[in-house]
């Protein structure tokens, strides 16, 4: 593709402030936040992930919230990535996945912000922090499907 190549642009009009448009708009963006929220379950996932996570009791234990061997976060992001992806294709229950999925996202930076804060100095507060603000981001969203009428 050349600079000068417009295949990339969506045909979008605009005149059309409200409509076809924005949500299909929206969808695209959502089709992207959930890609997100699943790679970023994915770094979670295996013996040897590619987050770096305490290892030390009693760290180990809430800011990973493990419960029989299974971290919470291995199942419940790639869960909540793969929901938005399959509601925001449908175009079906899209605000209340975006509420569900920021939740996700808002409940590992409370924690990892929390655990930050008490384990100072610790990466996981950066990371609690970006998390609160796209758990933040999901619920606009939820906000802009409902002004735009989309369920």
């Amino acid at each position: 593709m050349t600079v000068g190549n417009t295949n990339w642009m969506v045909n979008i009009d605009p005149k059309d402030r409200r409509g076809d448009s924005t949500v299909s708009a929206l969808q695209r963006l959502g089709f992207v936040m959930s890609v997100m929220t699943i790679a970023f379950g994915g770094l979670f996932i295996g013996p040897t992930s590619m987050l770096v996570k305490p290892k030390t009791p009693p760290d180990e234990w809430w800011l990973s919230l493990t419960f029989g061997g299974v971290e919470l976060w291995d199942v419940i992001f790639p869960l909540a990535g793969v929901m938005l992806l399959v509601c925001v294709a449908k175009m079906k229950h899209v605000r209340t996945v975006h509420i569900i999925t920021g939740a996700v996202w808002a409940a590992l930076g409370l924690v990892w912000s929390i655990g930050g804060i008490m384990h100072s100095p610790s990466p996981f507060f950066g990371v609690g922090i970006m998390a609160l603000f796209i758990g933040t981001i999901h619920t606009l969203l939820a906000q802009i499907y409902f002004f735009e009428g989309v369920e």
